[in-house]
């Protein structure tokens, strides 16, 4: 689904009152980010308030992912736990990279390496 496909989709839900899209349906989910992320935009007109929010989200994602894996290992199920932490990895893989990503002299976010 395409930026503009999920834009459309935002415009209808708001002209649509009765067509609300089910609580933590994709579409739900996708309309509810892109609602989150254009009110963002409008209040803070400058690119680093994506970085920030995808620092912030990333990290979230890690420390969900780094106690699920602890969950799940201590229950015994290794090979479940083991993905969860793997995926962990591929999220701070993400972040490795994305901290070397400058937006500009402002970007407290980059590192100096």
């Amino acid at each position: 689904m395409s930026p503009d496909d999920l834009q459309r989709l935002l415009e209808n839900a708001k002209s649509e009152e009765t067509d609300i899209p089910k609580v933590n349906s994709r579409e739900h989910i996708d309309l509810t980010a892109i609602r989150l992320v254009q009110e963002a935009v409008e209040e803070c007109r400058d690119p680093l308030v994506h970085k920030a929010m995808v620092v912030h989200i990333v990290n979230g994602l890690i420390a969900w992912h780094d106690k699920m894996s602890e969950q799940i290992f201590d229950r015994g199920e290794t090979k479940s736990a083991i993905a969860w932490a793997s995926d962990k990895g591929k999220f701070q893989a993400m972040m490795n990279i994305l901290y070397t990503i400058n937006l500009g002299e402002d970007d407290w976010m980059t590192t100096d390496d």
